[in-house]
């Protein structure tokens, strides 16, 4: 069974059949953002462990929340109200994969020190394996995912720009925060201890979980859960397996970042009308 994790995220809101977005992101030997360095291909996609809310398969009988009669009312209320799209050319991110030949380097940090937090993120960005050429998405988040799937490394950027220095005609990679995780595989689908604050996101749920790449679409395989944002969240409350919120509403329509939608089991899919890009994701 397919499951859908809540983000808010600026700009984004809802799709699938007049339900959920997805965030479509350029990954693997053709992307379109990577130079030549970076679109080396690798036979392991993995991203997060089996059990992870991103790739366990949820059961029929799965348990259901006493709020999920609100929530799922809330949802058809926002796709009615603020209408769904897709996003592909902004408010994604490219996915940049490379290897240990990928030479680093320097990221910025735009915020004051002061604290481990802050103070070991900084240092994690010292040496990242970016490609020549590189952007970040269109749109205000600016997101960027790069991916080093030899060393099972992920530095993940919110608000990533080229800044002049102060020497002339040189610039510099900023950013205003973001998240570094090692042993990608193993993670749980989210940053953890000793930095849940850590994320490219406003729930510490990476950028990777739950995205669709273009490789996905080719092959024809969607395995895993599918993230997407809407525009009323509810403030001071998240839901496993989001880690934090910026939510801003407390109306009876406003949802939890984190909730997890499924279809039901039950679900007719034939009957659905739906373009071909979402019925391959229903």
């Amino acid at each position: 069974r397919v499951l859908f994790v809540v983000q808010h995220m600026m700009k984004t809101l809802l799709s699938l059949c007049v339900l959920l977005i997805v965030i479509i992101s350029s990954y693997g030997g053709d992307t379109v953002y990577a130079s030549p360095s970076s679109s080396s291909t690798s036979s392991s996609t993995t991203w997060f462990t089996s059990n992870s809310a991103w790739n366990a398969p949820l059961p029929d009988d799965a348990p259901l929340s006493h709020m999920s009669t609100t929530y799922v009312a809330g949802l058809v209320y926002q796709v009615a109200k603020y209408g769904p799209w897709i996003n592909y050319a902004q408010y994604s991110t490219p996915i940049y994969r490379v290897n240990s030949s990928e030479p680093t380097v320097f990221v910025r940090l735009n915020k004051p020190g002061g604290n481990p937090t802050i103070d070991n993120l900084a240092a994690a960005f010292k040496k990242v394996p970016i490609p020549k050429g590189a952007v970040a998405a269109p749109g205000t988040d600016k997101h960027m995912t790069v991916w080093n799937y030899e060393t099972d490394e992920m530095w993940e950027m919110w608000e990533m720009r080229l800044e002049n220095t102060t020497q002339p005609g040189q610039t510099e990679w900023v950013f205003d925060w973001g998240g570094y995780m090692q042993k990608v595989s193993q993670n749980p689908g989210f940053f953890t201890a000793p930095y849940p604050s850590w994320g490219a996101t406003a729930t510490s749920l990476p950028l990777l979980g739950g995205i669709m790449t273009i490789d996905e679409l080719k092959a024809g395989q969607l395995n895993h859960a599918v993230c997407f944002a809407v525009v009323e969240t509810m403030r001071g409350k998240y839901v496993a397996p989001a880690q934090r919120d910026d939510g801003w509403t407390n109306t009876t329509t406003s949802i939890p970042e984190g909730t997890r939608f499924r279809l039901p089991a039950t679900t007719n899919f034939n009957s659905m009308i739906c373009t071909t890009l979402v019925g391959f994701l229903i």
